[in-house]
């Protein structure tokens, strides 16, 4: 059996005619937090869409634990456990933040389990515990955050991908976030980081491809990256 939950074979998408990912290959293995960085414009974010079904795959394939999910809608990908949590957060603002962690649990059936999620997500995020029935509108940027990601963990996903969870936090925030990720990813829930802050995903990550103009431009043990000269000084500023 593959040690692999997550295979891209050749992904290439397109915004109508124009080509902006590139036959892209890498593999996310269970037990693992990987992380693909790059710089903004990269083709991060578009890799992401296409793993989940938002955007059109052109070419290549998508595999989930052997399975061909190339083409699936995003509910039958959230079906099978791929979550993600998405760039710019996605609240419903005027909704309360219990209202906006439950829409996480949409497909799900079992009640006893999905209150036992929820109490887990408490556990993660302590703070919303007194803001459960405030408008999601009234919450900082770190909290809706920390919102965007229990939402998904709602879903009870085997498989989660954060898209820039980062952008636009506190860097005390941005290091609690990523820290909770860490804590996730040890808890038996494999996890795709996509990151503008290299310094920071490589740290917390396991395994490393680096995605620049739509290809992947190299691939390792986030250590080797973070420690190699030539993406020191391209992406980390060193």
């Amino acid at each position: 059996m593959s040690s692999e939950c997550l295979a891209v074979e050749g992904l290439e998408i397109r915004y109508g005619k124009v080509c902006v990912v590139f036959g892209v290959d890498f593999a996310v293995k269970h037990g693992t937090l990987t992380t693909l960085i790059g710089s903004n414009g990269a083709g991060k974010t578009t890799i992401m869409k296409g793993i989940t079904g938002m955007l059109p795959v052109a070419k290549g394939r998508v595999r989930y634990c052997g399975e061909d999910i190339t083409g699936l809608k995003p509910d039958q990908i959230t079906q099978r456990g791929i979550v993600l949590v998405p760039e710019g957060r996605r609240l419903f603002h005027s909704m309360t933040v219990l209202e906006n962690l439950k829409i996480g649990a949409w497909l799900r059936t079992d009640k006893v389990a999905i209150k036992r999620t929820l109490d887990q997500v408490l556990e993660y995020f302590p703070d919303l515990t007194t803001k459960l029935n405030a408008k999601a509108s009234m919450l900082s940027g770190g909290q809706q955050q920390m919102v965007a990601f229990g939402r998904a963990l709602m879903a009870a996903p085997r498989l989660l991908l954060m898209d820039e969870p980062s952008v636009g936090l506190a860097p005390v925030i941005v290091q609690r976030i990523l820290n909770i990720i860490r804590s996730v990813s040890e808890d038996g829930i494999d996890v795709l980081l996509v990151e503008q802050n290299a310094s920071l995903a490589l740290k917390h990550s396991d395994e490393a491809y680096v995605v620049e103009n739509g290809y992947i431009h190299l691939h390792g043990r986030s250590k080797a990256l973070a420690d190699d000269e030539n993406v020191r000084r391209a992406y980390l500023g060193l």
